[in-house]
């Protein structure tokens, strides 16, 4: 653990795609740079597709 704790090594795809099922989060949410990046990944994949859709209309009138 102290080795990927040191960034001296890095978990396999396959085994952050793991963890990630066991808690309900995206694995994109390990890699994000930022702690609100990570929230809001976790966020929008605990959303029904409705609600992502919702949402997705909602950011293009924003952008």
């Amino acid at each position: 653990m102290n080795r990927y704790e040191l960034g001296k090594r890095v978990p396999a795809p396959e085994l952050i795609e793991r963890v990630a099922v066991e808690l309900n989060l995206p694995a994109a949410y390990f890699y994000a740079y930022r702690h609100d990046e990570a929230e809001l990944l976790a966020r929008y994949y605990r959303l029904s597709e409705s609600e992502k859709e919702r949402l997705m209309a909602y950011l293009n009138k924003l952008v």
